[in-house]
C-alpha cells in the first residue's frame, strides 16, 4: 500500500490529473473530494478514488470528510492540495520522500517563482533542499498522520471554512518544531489568490483570521529557522545561512528593494523603510 495520500478539493477546472502518470507505479495515492459535480471517475487499481460531492468550503468539508471517511488513517502522511497547483508525479514522490526522511510534522512544497503567491517564505530558495520554518500555507499542507489526528479539530475553528489563520494556529500548537518548506520539489500555483472572490469576502476573511489568531494567541510569524543544503543543516544564526538565503532569492531581490527588505526583516527583525 502507498505510504502517502493526497486529498484534493476539486472542481471542474481541477488540474489534478497532471499530478499522476496513469499506468505507472507510485508511492502515493490520490483521493479527489469534489466541491461540485464533476466528470472525474475512480480508476480501479490506480490508487485514485473519487469521493462524494461536498459543497462546503474547503476546511469545513475536509473536517467532515475525515470524520466520515477513515481511509486516511492508513497512511503515514496526508497532504491537502488545492486543485490549481501544478506538480508532476516525480516531484510529488520526491517531496514525500524528503518529508519522510526529515520526519516532518507539517510540510509543503515550495512555490516556483512564476507562481501566484501570498507569502515570500513559501517561495523556492534555490540554495536549499528544504527549510525549517515557522509557517506553511494552507494551499498544500502535508501532515504526518499522528499530527493530523492531533490538529484535525482545528479545521472546525475556521467558521467560514476558508481556513484563513489556520496555518498560524497549527504552527503555534506544534511549538514551531518540525515544520518544513521543501525547496527541492517546487510546485506552481496557477491562479491568482482570491481572484474570483465576491466583493467584501477578502475583508471578511481577514477579520476572521485576526479573530482566530487572537483567540488562539497565535502570532503572525513567518521566518526560516534553518536551511538544509546538500551536505549540512545551517541554523539562521550562521553567517553562511544568511548569505545562501539571500542568494537563493536573488533573481527576485536584486532589482526589488522592498522584496530584499522583507527577506531581511523576516530573518533579522530589523525594521527597514523604503
Amino acid at each position: 500500500m502507498a505510504r502517502a495520500l493526497i486529498i484534493a478539493r476539486a472542481g471542474v477546472r481541477s488540474i489534478h490529473n497532471a499530478w499522476i502518470d496513469r499506468g505507472t507505479q507510485r508511492d502515493f495515492d490520490l483521493y479527489v473530494s469534489p466541491h461540485e459535480p464533476v466528470p472525474f471517475q475512480s480508476e480501479p487499481g490506480e490508487g485514485v478514488e473519487i469521493g462524494p460531492v461536498m459543497g462546503e468550503i474547503k476546511w469545513r468539508a475536509l473536517h467532515r470528510l475525515l470524520h466520515e471517511w477513515q481511509g486516511w488513517r492508513a497512511y503515514e502522511f496526508v497532504a491537502f492540495a488545492d486543485d490549481d497547483v501544478l506538480m508532476d508525479q516525480k516531484s510529488w514522490a520526491s517531496f514525500f520522500d524528503l518529508v519522510r526522511q526529515r520526519n516532518a510534522a507539517l510540510a509543503q512544497p515550495a512555490l516556483t517563482h512564476d507562481s501566484f503567491w501570498s507569502h515570500l517564505i513559501t517561495l523556492r530558495n534555490a540554495n536549499f533542499v528544504w527549510r525549517e520554518t515557522t509557517f506553511i500555507e494552507a494551499m498544500v499542507p502535508c501532515f504526518r498522520a499522528d499530527v493530523l489526528e492531533r490538529l484535525l479539530p482545528t479545521f472546525a475553528l475556521s467558521v467560514s471554512g476558508w481556513g484563513y489563520g489556520l496555518e498560524f494556529v497549527w504552527a503555534k500548537r506544534l511549538d514551531y518544531k518540525d515544520i518544513i518548506v521543501v525547496d527541492a520539489t517546487p510546485m506552481r500555483h496557477t491562479r491568482p489568490v482570491g481572484a474570483n472572490y465576491p466583493p467584501g469576502l477578502m475583508e471578511s476573511l481577514r477579520e476572521e483570521m485576526h479573530e482566530l489568531m487572537q483567540a488562539e494567541n497565535a502570532p503572525w510569524l513567518l521566518a526560516t529557522l534553518a536551511g538544509q543544503t546538500r551536505d549540512k543543516l545551517l541554523p539562521r544564526e550562521a553567517a553562511r545561512f544568511l548569505r545562501l538565503y539571500i542568494e537563493g532569492y536573488w533573481d527576485l531581490a536584486k532589482d526589488n528593494d522592498r522584496f530584499l527588505g522583507s527577506l531581511l526583516q523576516a530573518q533579522t527583525g530589523a525594521r527597514l523603510t523604503f
